[in-house]
């Protein structure tokens, strides 16, 4: 009885756990005012090919590049986590920070192409969390859903004339949701600081204008994204507004936004939004049962064929030892 009573405590006690952190072995990490937040950047994947690439396979704006340790199932799904050019402070918000402009040679453009063209998608990490976009369904407005990652960027074709235009989002705003402890009384707060629960993007295709009086710095303001006009004042069915990666678009100029939101989301559910189904899931999920359906069926075919074999066997072995028994007993001459 006793020992009945340690199992229900200790099974308690994970429970607990399970609540408090939601992952094991991952506590929560909490952050003061201005301390620097890394963003990682990770693999980039396609439903369309399966084929996940390094995100530095595609030439885009690079530090020295060094690889984060990684867990054994971070490499069994050919995650490739690494470091990136993007700086966060903790409730700091910047507006068109600049990353770098980067000259590309036709070759480096057909590359942008050829992601575009295959449906690539981008996974950036902040706090282990992913990053993810809001899909809005036309048919469920008021059911918007999380998708992990952003495009490489889209493209777009010309009724008349045929032809395919690709467009590059160069602009991403990033926005950080994050939860303070709301307990007033310093001595009885859990923790001190805050922690980051949610990270979503929003991709913007800019073709960024500056002075052309000043050559170009970091310091240069640029007349389509500062902290007065947002990318998104500029958005319009206006292609010429977009950055195109099509042969003589060389000069190509990466911003982003940050934005720091206030959440009631706690830590142990930052993961809740990811959890939540995309209106494929019954198609994935039907996929996925009818997998498991057929292997176990052929399971079964193939354990009775098995099994049969086995008796055959094992009845043929048993009426030759009765044979030879037969032969080996009784009155000798």
């Amino acid at each position: 009885m006793l020992r009945v009573a340690h199992i229900l405590s200790f099974l308690g006690a994970l429970g607990i756990c399970h609540g408090l952190f939601y992952l094991p072995g991952v506590p929560p990490q909490s952050f003061q005012n201005r301390e620097q937040v890394k963003l990682f950047v990770n693999k980039l994947t396609s439903t369309k090919t399966q084929v996940p690439f390094d995100y530095y396979h595609l030439p885009w704006c690079h530090p020295h590049i060094h690889h984060e340790s990684e867990n054994l199932g971070e490499m069994l799904t050919g995650d490739r986590i690494e470091n990136s050019l993007y700086k966060l402070e903790m409730k700091v918000p910047e507006a068109c920070e600049k990353v770098c402009r980067k000259t590309m040679s036709d070759a480096e453009l057909s590359r942008f192409r050829w992601a575009i063209n295959e449906e690539y998608r981008v996974h950036w990490i902040v706090d282990n969390l992913p990053a993810s976009t809001l899909i809005f369904n036309p048919d469920m407005p008021s059911k918007p859903y999380y998708v992990r990652g952003f495009p490489v960027g889209f493209r777009v074709e010309d009724p008349e004339t045929r032809t395919v235009n690709h467009y590059i989002y160069n602009h991403i705003r990033i926005i950080v949701s994050f939860n303070e402890d709301p307990q007033e009384d310093p001595t009885k707060k859990v923790f001190k600081g805050s922690r980051i629960v949610g990270l979503r993007v929003e991709p913007y295709s800019v073709k960024h204008e500056w002075d052309k009086t000043e050559a170009y710095s970091p310091d240069v303001v640029l007349t389509t994204c500062n902290e007065v006009n947002s990318p998104a004042n500029h958005m319009s069915m206006d292609q010429t507004k977009y950055q195109s990666v099509e042969n003589g678009n060389s000069d190509i100029v990466f911003t982003y936004d940050i934005v720091w939101e206030p959440s009631e989301t706690e830590w142990a559910h930052r993961w809740d939004v990811y959890l939540r189904g995309s209106p494929n899931e019954q198609v994935h999920w039907f996929s996925i049962t009818n997998s498991t359906l057929i292997v176990l069926f052929l399971t079964i075919m193939v354990a009775m064929i098995l099994v049969r074999a086995l008796r055959r066997d094992i009845a043929e072995y048993n009426e030759t030892s009765l044979e030879d028994a037969k032969e080996e007993t009784g009155w000798k001459l």
